[in-house]
């Protein structure tokens, strides 16, 4: 959170997806609250932090509008390359049951709980090709922001690969699949050139959205 704002109650309770898990983001400490109401919202919160150990969250209206923030995009990759890999991760997504929208050009930086999901560039991620951070309430998707490694990425067959890979993540597929054709195994789809869900990914991604 930014310096000297302070944040809603409810933000210290959002579950964050960190290293393939769900957990509450206990990272940031409780404001000074009166002890009997610091009590009472303690009690009603519970279930609340007890969500965390859910195994998914979704898009309370099937969309999911992405923004990018063009920000330090290789010299290799034009905004129609990028533009492309979100509209074949729409595609490829659809018959999940939830859409997929590109939200245009931003300048919000990402990783932050406002709303708005951006997909931008991070200079390096140690070990990754990108990152996305499903921030949720109970079982309700608030923000999905997806960081790239620019330090990774240089061509537009790779970032089709990954912007469908980490919006599966995005959508609420928060654990990788150990299926090696899967577009969702955690290195494999990369390796193989999957950029387009298996069967099995989508029956997964359909469980979650098959209600009205």
């Amino acid at each position: 959170m930014p310096t000297g704002k302070k944040a809603p109650f409810w933000r210290f309770f959002v579950v964050r997806r960190k290293g393939g898990t769900a957990r509450p983001d206990c990272s940031v400490k409780l404001p000074f609250m009166k002890p009997i109401v610091f009590l009472l919202a303690l009690t009603a919160l519970l279930p609340v932090v007890a969500s965390g150990a859910e195994e998914f969250a979704v898009w309370q209206n099937k969309r999911y509008v992405l923004a990018y923030n063009p920000e330090g995009q290789p010299e290799s990759i034009s905004d129609t390359d990028v533009i492309d890999a979100l509209a074949h991760a729409a595609q490829v997504w659809a018959p999940c049951g939830v859409a997929v929208v590109f939200g245009g050009f931003s300048h919000k930086p990402f990783d932050q709980l406002d709303g708005v999901n951006v997909m931008g560039w991070q200079k390096e991620i140690p070990g990754l090709l990108a990152l996305t951070l499903p921030q949720y309430l109970r079982r309700i998707l608030l923000d999905a922001d997806i960081r790239l490694n620019r330090a990774l990425i240089h061509d537009p067959a790779t970032l089709r690969r990954v912007v469908a890979h980490e919006v599966g993540h995005a959508l609420g597929l928060f654990d990788h699949s150990t299926d090696l054709d899967s577009l969702m195994n955690e290195k494999e789809f990369v390796r193989r050139g999957v950029d387009t869900p298996s069967a099995a990914d989508l029956a997964l991604c359909r469980a979650r959205y098959n209600w009205k």
